[in-house]
């Protein structure tokens, strides 16, 4: 049913010789250095998608003492170029012939109660994967088809700015369900709060409500890690990416004779965006900006949050903002887009301002020492309104306000690149 989508998602032969090539020749090096590696993620599972470029590979140490400190020396020693990124235990990104290797320190561990950091269960996660796919290795594709469907709809992926499902949670929702299909079916009658727990190791939603920190189980779907219970592997997903997944499973099996546009991912670029702008009748604030870390996930996060900034800023001036798109950054050297959406384009001179009830002496009358020279009005909740000059009247003038009165904040989230008015 699936089969002229998974030429198009799945690695070809040739390429998947090619990856495995380069990874070889990395990890000889590091291995030479007297390393000891796993490859990681889509790829140490076999779940990885075409056109991959990023690699990851875990570093085992036998304890955890400055483990990323030992990393980077070995880097070092190794002549690397590489960019050390701060987290809960600092990991490298080291560029090789045209991949970009992610190099995670873990500790070495027999079980996942000895994990010290979460990214130490990952071999376990790599283990489980792999050990069901040996099983049935029709999965792998199944999967395949998971990931690619969750990204089309951009409900893919754990960070802060996408706050959607993993690719971990991709892999265990498709071996959970059987299928691809499967996991549509049972997705188009989610409803909060689903509980997923695959190799059963609670007794019932009793025990796992009781044992499980209350934080973890604020997501709308809860699916218990199958190698380490105590935690929910979709602890990340947040409304907006589990309704997509609802609503775009309906879709598809509704329209199963044209799976394939659901699996095209939607994009927004500046000519599709002074379009939608005409066609909802607002106007269009275009911004360039490239979000400031060396971390890809808080770069992008960084982004979102500058985004939200302007949002809520141009709505606390007056202007209605009706959308925002952003394209978020594909790497560390690429630009975000921010597309905001917004009427009108001139506010009047003057706007209404709502005081305090006048029997609350001091703040009243601090308000009318401010606004004396307008007129007073009251309402019959015994507040005084006045009619004020506005401090901006333009979006120009507003976006020009609010990127000097919040000059600090914005400087620590993104470099400015362009902004445009349509």
């Amino acid at each position: 049913m699936f089969e002229e989508i998974l030429k198009k998602i799945k690695p070809s032969k040739e390429e998947e010789k090619i990856i495995w090539n380069k990874i070889n020749e990395f990890l000889e090096i590091l291995e030479d250095a007297g390393l000891e590696t796993m490859v990681g993620g889509s790829i140490g599972k076999g779940t990885w998608l075409r056109g991959v470029s990023d690699v990851d590979v875990y570093v085992l140490f036998e304890n955890d003492e400055e483990i990323s400190d030992k990393l980077e020396n070995t880097l070092k020693e190794l002549n690397f170029n590489y960019i050390r990124v701060h987290g809960s235990r600092d990991y490298f990104k080291v560029p090789f012939h045209d991949l970009e290797f992610e190099l995670v320190p873990i500790l070495k561990i027999s079980n996942p109660k000895e994990a010290k950091n979460v990214t130490d269960i990952s071999p376990f996660h790599i283990k489980y994967v792999k050990s069901k796919i040996s099983e049935d290795p029709k999965l792998a594709d199944e999967i395949r088809l998971t990931k690619a469907f969750a990204k089309a709809i951009n409900a893919y992926g754990a960070e802060s700015y996408v706050n959607g499902f993993s690719g971990y949670a991709c892999e265990v929702l498709t071996i959970y369900y059987g299928s691809f299909m499967n996991l549509l079916k049972a997705a188009s009658n989610w409803r909060p709060k689903v509980i997923i727990d695959p190799e059963k190791a609670f007794k019932n939603l009793q025990e796992i409500f009781k044992k499980l920190d209350k934080h973890k189980l604020k997501s709308p779907i809860v699916v218990i890690d199958p190698v380490y219970p105590e935690r929910n592997i979709t602890s990340a997903v947040r409304g907006k990416a589990f309704a997509s997944f609802i609503f775009y499973s309906r879709r598809l099996l509704e329209d199963i004779n044209n799976a394939e546009k659901y699996f095209e991912k939607k994009t927004i670029n500046l000519s599709k965006a002074v379009e939608k702008s005409k066609k909802l009748g607002v106007k269009l604030i275009y911004l360039i900006v490239k979000g400031q870390s060396n971390n890809l996930d808080v770069a992008n996060t960084k982004v979102l949050k500058f985004a939200e900034l302007i949002s809520k800023n141009l709505k606390s001036l007056g202007f209605v903002v009706e959308d925002i798109d952003i394209v978020f950054q594909k790497n560390l050297n690429s630009l975000a887009e921010i597309f905001v959406y917004y009427y009108p384009e001139s506010l009047p001179e003057y706007e209404k301002k709502m005081g305090p009830p006048v029997w609350v002496r001091e703040n009243s009358e601090n308000f009318y020492e401010r606004w004396k020279d307008s007129e007073i009005k009251f309402d019959d909740s015994g507040r005084i309104i006045v009619f004020g000059k506005r401090k901006v009247r333009t979006s120009r003038e507003a976006i020009e306000y609010i990127l000097d009165k919040y000059k600090e904040a914005v400087e620590d989230k993104v470099s400015i690149y362009k902004i445009d008015f349509f």
